[in-house]
């Protein structure tokens, strides 16, 4: 009853062009074209199987699953997504590919995500057939599936801002993101291009060149992680900096900067793993800090308090 009401809501039938997942020999990734519907989630459980990994010496890496498609099942496109991040995949736009309005919700399901192509988000719409009545029904509806689309959302990217850009566009149009939008909205988890980069608190290079600066800029969350510590590192000092933080931030970027020769075992993946370890430590180590001067300052009974001593 659900799939049946959903598809009248988005206004769709079951279409000979339904989604299709072949492999690409060439690239050994999976490509996903058609039309979205509710039964893909089960079409690509069948498909990344144990079996699978191991024939294509995949076990432990994420399968890339790259995405051409229109939209669909909006039912199908949040199966798929909750499938392809179970399974633990990397969803991939081609450059000459597009995913739009179910197949946007689907792709936000890649542990990682990346757009070569177009990305875009609209609104779920009615039935213009509809009888009044029905159509009152479905608005009911519709306002349901946009707090459950919202909230699945925030789950897969950590922060609403699609879901936002997609109820706020018109069914009858398509809101292609840009490439800083896929960054700043929480997309595409790695850019694939200098106009994709974050927004770190240094020049980002004008190539991704497997640097330990070009990692930080490449992965978005590195970036964000970098935002952070700058804005940390700029309040402690305006609130008075212990006199050797400057010393000691400068040997926290040699310790980062020294990842680049961390490439076991897995090469280039073992660096950026030691680049954002090294990011959430020390963003830890200036939390710390900031919220000791913070209880200095905002409770000034606080300097009067020790910790009881452990005894020996």
């Amino acid at each position: 009853m659900l799939r049946f009401l959903l598809l009248c809501l988005l206004g769709l039938t079951f279409s000979v062009h339904a989604l299709e997942f072949y492999e690409n020999s060439t690239t050994g990734e999976i490509v996903a074209t058609g039309i979205v519907e509710p039964r893909d989630a089960e079409k690509i459980a069948g498909i990344i199987t144990l079996d699978y990994r191991q024939r294509h010496h995949n076990v432990r890496n994420l399968v890339t699953v790259s995405l051409d498609s229109p939209g669909g099942s909006l039912l199908g496109g949040l199966r798929l997504g909750y499938a392809l991040r179970r399974l633990g995949v990397h969803t991939n736009v081609g450059a000459n590919q597009s995913c739009f309005s179910a197949c946007a919700l689907a792709f936000l399901g890649g542990q990682e995500r990346t757009v070569e192509g177009r990305y875009g988000v609209h609104a779920a719409s009615l039935n213009a057939k509809a009888k009044q009545g029905d159509r009152n029904d479905q608005l009911d509806t519709i306002q349901q599936l946009s707090a459950i689309t919202t909230a699945y959302v925030h789950e897969m990217t950590g922060r609403t801002d699609i879901a936002l850009r997609a109820l706020s566009t018109s069914a009858a149009k398509i809101a292609v993101l840009d490439d800083s939008e896929l960054g700043s909205m929480g997309a595409i988890t790695l850019a694939r291009r200098p106009s994709q980069f974050g927004h770190p608190g240094f020049k980002c290079p004008q190539e991704h060149n497997f640097t330990v600066l070009s990692a930080v800029c490449a992965h978005i969350d590195i970036s964000f992680l970098d935002q952070e510590l700058n804005v940390l590192y700029a309040k402690i000092q305006k609130e008075g900096a212990p006199a050797e933080l400057s010393t000691e931030q400068d040997r926290w970027r040699r310790y980062r900067n020294s990842c680049i020769n961390d490439g076991a075992p897995n090469g280039y993946s073992s660096v950026v793993h030691c680049v954002r370890e090294a990011y959430l430590v020390r963003r830890d180590q200036l939390m710390s800090m900031w919220l000791a001067i913070s209880a200095k300052k905002s409770r000034p009974g606080s300097s009067n308090w020790r910790p009881i001593e452990p005894r020996r």
